[in-house]
């Protein structure tokens, strides 16, 4: 969907780890999510790309966990997951692609998503995605929606052709009589 010149993509990426299984066999539902994912995200860049767009909205459900140093990780292998006493990352794919994607877009990327679990399920607005030589990515803004609220909300405002096309606000929903 277009607003402007701003492109909003929804993906399936879903909360508890992107639905990585940590039990043996095949993970099908998160490969086959995760292809998918990769392909889409790819072709949601390279049209905003060609049409010039100023920037992309990209809408997820799960939060993608910025924080948790994937960076300095390696690729992910099988044996990973029986080496290592902690669950792999299930987002670790998609947070290198859009690194990626967003270093050679030359417009601003709004990456929204619900909120974490625990006490980090709050509303948040911050600049989590660094480069690979580990500097803050300007044009990459992340959105944390409140979690398990309905006495919250967020307006989105998108102003085509800005500089700063996007303006995020946490509004009260009106009182329930």
């Amino acid at each position: 969907m277009e607003v402007g010149d701003i492109l909003l993509v929804g993906m399936n990426l879903p909360g508890d780890n992107n639905h990585y299984r940590n039990e043996g066999g095949r993970n099908g539902e998160f490969e086959d999510r995760r292809e998918a994912n990769r392909q889409w995200l790819a072709r949601a860049f390279s049209a905003a790309r060609q049409r010039d767009m100023n920037g992309i909205v990209v809408v997820v459900h799960g939060d993608p966990h910025f924080a948790n140093g994937w960076e300095k990780k390696g690729h992910p292998t099988l044996l990973d997951g029986f080496m290592r006493h902690r669950p792999r990352d299930g987002y670790l794919e998609f947070k290198r692609q859009l690194r990626e994607l967003a270093g050679r877009f030359r417009g601003q990327v709004l990456l929204v998503h619900a909120g974490g679990n625990g006490a980090d399920h709050g509303f948040g607005i911050d600049k989590p995605l660094r480069d690979a030589a580990g500097k803050v990515m300007q044009n990459f803004t992340r959105v944390s929606l409140p979690a398990n609220t309905v006495s919250q909300w967020a307006e989105l405002v998108i102003t085509p052709g800005a500089a700063s096309p996007f303006a995020v606000m946490l509004k009260d929903a009106p009182a329930l009589r």
